[in-house]
C-alpha cells in the first residue's frame, strides 16, 4: 500500500483498494447469501420457528414403513 502511494499518491491508491475489494467480497456475498430462511428450517425476525412434530405412526407411513407387530 505504501508503494501504491507513492506511485500514484493516496487518492488513486484508495480507489484501487477499494476496487479490488468490491470485487472481491461482491460475487462471495451474492455466493452466501440466503434470502429464503424458511427453506433451512429458520423462521423470519421475530417469528416463531416452525416445528413439525410427527407421532410414531405418521413417521412409519412417510417412511414406507411397516409398523412391528406388538407381542
Amino acid at each position: 500500500m505504501e508503494r501504491g502511494r507513492q506511485a500514484y499518491g493516496w487518492q488513486t491508491t484508495c480507489l484501487i483498494m477499494g476496487g479490488l475489494r468490491a470485487a472481491i467480497m461482491l460475487p462471495l456475498g451474492a455466493l452466501l447469501y440466503r434470502d429464503a430462511p424458511e427453506r433451512y428450517g429458520l423462521a423470519p425476525d421475530e417469528a416463531a420457528p416452525r416445528r413439525i412434530v410427527y407421532g410414531p405412526e405418521e413417521v412409519y407411513r412417510r417412511r414406507g414403513w411397516r409398523r412391528p407387530d406388538r407381542s
